[in-house]
């Protein structure tokens, strides 16, 4: 049979508390490093049912259906939304079944937007701003409002209205959003064929 050679303790233990403190640093380092790499907000890529709309969310979104009224109508918006860094992001559609309602639709979402903040400082989005996929409308377009000055809390946020044939959409960005992650959010929209 072979030798099994037992090597006396007294000679592990010192090399073991020499090395343990090492090692416990390195960890540490490692760990920090691994942390400080990994991304706070986890893009993907989203298919919202009906209005063959792809997003981009920071994290994973929740589906909401619930009944409102826009326009003088009773409709059901479907709400995708999802939190991440301080922030949410959403997406909400509505299908307003007649092409004649989705002018009044956008214009109902934008003044509830804009009654909702009552004193926030407003900065229009950009001129050019197009969902690629959508039908133009002289009411689509982006905003974006921030808290006025004086006010105890940093926020802001960001709306995308638009539409395609009946489907009316708004992108919302709300809370504390870097301009790069905005774009992101609303750079990614785009409807499928």
């Amino acid at each position: 049979m072979g030798h099994v050679r037992i090597m006396p303790r007294m000679r592990l233990f010192p090399l073991a508390r020499a090395v343990r403190p090492c090692s416990a640093a390195a960890l540490a380092a490692v760990l920090c490093v691994l942390v400080a790499c990994a991304p706070a907000l986890d893009w993907r890529e989203v298919n919202l049912p009906g209005a063959q709309l792809q997003a981009a969310f920071p994290c994973r979104p929740v589906a909401q259906e619930r009944r409102v009224v826009l326009a003088g109508r009773e409709l059901s918006m479907r709400l995708h939304a999802c939190e991440a860094a301080g922030a949410t992001f959403a997406v909400s559609l509505v299908d307003v079944t007649d092409p004649g309602q989705v002018g009044p639709v956008l214009a109902a979402l934008r003044a509830s937007v804009v009654d909702k903040l009552e004193g926030a400082v407003s900065h229009p989005g950009p001129p050019d701003w197009r969902v690629p996929g959508m039908t133009p409308h002289a009411l689509a377009g982006r905003a974006r409002w921030a808290g006025a000055p004086g006010q105890a809390a940093d926020w802001s946020l960001e709306t995308g209205l638009f539409a395609r044939g009946t489907w009316v959409a708004q992108a919302t960005c709300l809370g504390v959003v870097p301009p790069a992650q905005a774009a992101t959010f609303f750079d990614a929209l785009r409807f499928g064929p």
